[in-house]
């Protein structure tokens, strides 16, 4: 074979090309030469790969590749011409060998059909000798019903004469048999592929909405099939006529699968619904936290997904066995709504603060909503304690992408510390879910009275100190736990103080030492009193 051709894999053949070979005739623009091939009985016919002939150049300076044509039998001579095989790349050698001439276009072969392998050089000298077999032998082995001719033709003006000495030329035909098969199947349509066909084609099924001859010609090699049933057996079948009498390949008999579909999608689940299927299934996604086979079966219909990333893409699939290699349905890929956030986690307020904007909601840069989203807020723990001036958020596409919520602080007579939790849940616009928590813990000020709210230290200079004290008078041991802020930045001592029915009302002192770092920054830092005990649940901090 020369260099540069290629032969498609899977292939079969008939060939005489192994036989013993002699010089033909010279094979020139006056004497072209023609050899006969049969086709064997595939109904659906086959497609010709390629001619391969054995030759050589006849001397050193002819070595021009001929035109090499596939033509149909005419009363048992060359007739029309059907295809033009492409040459191979390179040139004619003075030595024996084989070269392929490949066939891309009109490359159809009917069944018990004879053609004929036309050879027609580019010149008018003799260009190379044609190589025979050794006298009138048949072609070994006749391949599937194929057939080679034993004696070659060659044209002399209008006529075509057997060659004398009677011999073939030495040829291989390749050819392969058009093959349709289905892919691509889902619950509602598939893809057929004709490959090894050149030609228009057409195509009918056994049930559905195919029943009836395609009435448009199929121009390439694949064909979308739509509107099919779930779950059902489909057979399609190619044919090269519009009246779907000619049969080219039938592909062999598929299901369509089963119907899976995503709903309830939140921020970080999804109900899965499979249809069309009655027994157990299992399933799994194309990420975590279901990327592989689901442990154990969903015995109904449905399925409720949990620990999902917001927004983030999901395509999940449903199998009928345990290691998921049996696919069911495929649904289509959905995205988990995105979420909003509220912050500070944690913040502190003293009593009779008035529109203290200490919670923030908060939309990220991504995704943009698609429409408003509305965040609804509500409060719990000692929602008495607390009134916030908003009970909803909105935010747009082009709009801010904060909403503060300022919170009141109500003044009470009592001496414990409350806490209020503001709570938010998104909706609209491809967000969802919940925004979290923000803690709001509100210091008595009734219960502990301090001698000072703030206090100056200097990193590496001198402590500061402060007192405490009860407002009323306890109905038993009260401690007061002594706490700093961030103990890299200043300590606090003692830990601890106790009043007692007797000492509530006499000043304690707490002493503050500044930490020497090498921030070289300025830093504020609290330091907490928390009392409890004796009736008392207070809170207080001292800047």
């Amino acid at each position: 074979m020369a260099l540069g051709t290629a032969l498609p894999a899977a292939a079969d053949s008939v060939s005489n090309i192994s036989l013993s070979a002699s010089d033909g005739i010279d094979v020139s623009n006056d004497f072209p030469s023609a050899l006969a091939f049969t086709t064997g009985g595939n109904a659906g016919g086959y497609t010709l790969q390629s001619i391969t002939l054995k030759n050589r150049a006849s001397n050193s300076l002819q070595r021009h590749f001929p035109d090499v044509s596939l033509r149909a039998s005419a009363a048992g001579v060359p007739g029309s011409s059907l295809a033009t095989m492409s040459q191979p790349t390179g040139s004619l050698d003075i030595y024996l060998r084989n070269d392929a001439y490949i066939c891309s276009t009109g490359c159809e072969l009917a069944a018990n059909t004879t053609y004929f392998v036309v050879v027609v050089p580019q010149r008018t000298s003799p260009i190379y000798w044609a190589q025979n077999t050794s006298g009138n032998e048949t072609n070994t082995p006749a391949t599937a019903g194929w057939s080679i001719a034993d004696v070659a033709k060659y044209r002399s003006g209008s006529s075509w004469l057997d060659e004398d000495p009677a011999a073939a030329k030495l040829m291989t035909v390749t050819y392969v048999f058009p093959t349709l098969t289905a892919s691509d199947i889902t619950s509602s349509g598939a893809t057929l592929t004709l490959a090894n066909h050149t030609g228009n084609w057409y195509y009918k099924a056994d049930t559905g909405p195919d029943t009836a001859c395609s009435s448009s010609a199929v121009t390439g090699s694949t064909k979308s099939l739509t509107g099919l049933t779930a779950r059902t057996a489909y057979t399609y079948t190619a044919y090269s006529d519009s009246a779907c009498a000619t049969v080219i390949a039938a592909a062999p008999a598929f299901t369509t699968l089963a119907t899976l579909a995503s709903s309830s999608v939140t921020d970080s689940g999804a109900t899965l619904t499979i249809g069309s299927h009655t027994g157990n299934w299992y399933y799994k996604a194309d990420k975590a936290p279901d990327n592989t086979c689901s442990s154990t079966a969903v015995t109904g219909t449905t399925k409720t997904l949990t620990g999902l990333s917001s927004h983030t893409s999901y395509t999940y699939t449903a199998y009928s066995d345990s290691g998921c290699s049996t696919l069911l349905a495929s649904a289509p890929a959905f995205t988990t709504l995105a979420t909003l956030s509220i912050s500070p986690a944690q913040s502190y307020a003293n009593e009779g603060q008035v529109n203290a904007q200490v919670v923030r909601v908060t939309r990220p840069e991504t995704p943009v909503p698609t429409s408003d989203v509305t965040v609804t807020l509500t409060s719990s723990g000692d929602t008495d304690a607390v009134t916030i001036d908003k009970t909803t958020c909105t935010f747009t596409a082009a709009g801010a992408r904060t909403c503060n919520v300022a919170l009141t602080i109500q003044d009470d007579a009592d001496y414990a510390e409350e806490t209020v939790t503001i709570s938010g849940t998104a909706s609209g616009g491809g967000y969802g879910g919940s925004i979290g928590s923000a803690v709001v813990n509100i210091a008595d000020n009734d219960g502990i009275t301090l001698s000072a709210t703030s206090v100056a230290l200097t990193e590496g200079g001198g402590n500061g100190t402060f007192t405490v004290r009860l407002v009323g008078q306890p109905t038993e041991d009260v401690t007061a736990t002594l706490t700093s802020q961030d103990i890299t930045k200043a300590t606090v001592s003692p830990a601890s103080l106790t009043f007692t029915s007797g000492n509530y009302s006499t000043a304690q002192t707490v002493t503050l030492t500044p930490v020497d770092d090498a921030d070289g920054s300025h830093e504020t830092l609290l330091a907490y009193v928390q009392a409890n005990g004796g009736g008392y649940g207070s809170l207080a901090a001292v800047l």
